[in-house]
């Protein structure tokens, strides 16, 4: 089975803490900060960097199923 793949967006606001980790296939085609009716996010309230970690982090999980 592939795994599914992820996606760090801006999330509810354009601040310094608005990323957010998505399913991929969730916000595909979906362009600028996201609002909290487009999508649901696995994670957010994180900069940038956190967004990155928190990917591969979860990237990491889904892989060792």
């Amino acid at each position: 089975m592939a795994a599914r793949k992820l996606s760090i967006k801006k999330f509810n606001g354009d601040d310094k803490y608005s990323w957010a980790v998505f399913y991929a296939d969730h916000v595909r085609g979906i362009k600028g900060p996201l609002m909290l009716g487009d999508a649901q996010p696995i994670v957010s309230g994180l900069t940038r960097n956190e967004a990155s970690y928190h990917k591969r982090q979860i990237e990491l999980r889904i892989e060792s199923r």
